[in-house]
């Protein structure tokens, strides 16, 4: 590039074209001086500062809405994870009730009609009084309503 002086003096506002206000300001060829414009230019000066201020706070307030966002969502995945959590807790207690409620049943019924099954290699229990002594003291220490099982806050 070679710069060549063209005897035209213009004054610029740098980094506010975006903003739609005028940035140029420059000597005509005949009819217009440079001089004749600076007051011009000193407006087009407190104009942009004021648009730059008003950019720079629509930027901040964006950014604040952008944080603000960010924390709703992160709020409601907090909420979301305490409901799935509290719905695995339930699901599992309620399990618990089944499994308790089966286990009495076949308790009720091996102490009604005197007889279970008591294989030696796993039970190793001779006596059904043994055997239903200890499938109740199991199946109170799995019961989801005992007192003693609950777990305090």
């Amino acid at each position: 590039w070679d710069f060549n002086p063209s005897g035209l003096l213009r004054l610029q506002i740098a980094d506010a074209s975006y903003m739609g206000i005028r940035t140029l300001w420059m000597d005509g060829e005949k009819r217009q001086r440079l001089e004749g414009s600076l007051n011009d230019f000193l407006i087009g000066l407190v104009k942009a500062a004021e648009a730059m201020k008003r950019h720079r706070a629509a930027l901040v307030e964006a950014e604040k809405r952008r944080h603000e966002e960010t924390l709703r969502r992160i709020e409601r995945d907090r909420l979301r994870a305490l409901d799935e959590g509290r719905a695995k807790e339930l699901h599992r207690q309620a399990e618990a009730f089944e499994t308790v409620t089966r286990i009495r049943a076949y308790l009720a019924k091996a102490q009604e009609t005197g007889f279970a099954y008591l294989p030696q290699d796993t039970v190793q229990m001779t006596t059904l009084g043994e055997w239903l002594e200890w499938a109740t003291g199991y199946v109170n220490r799995i019961d989801p309503f005992r007192k003693e099982n609950q777990q305090t806050e």
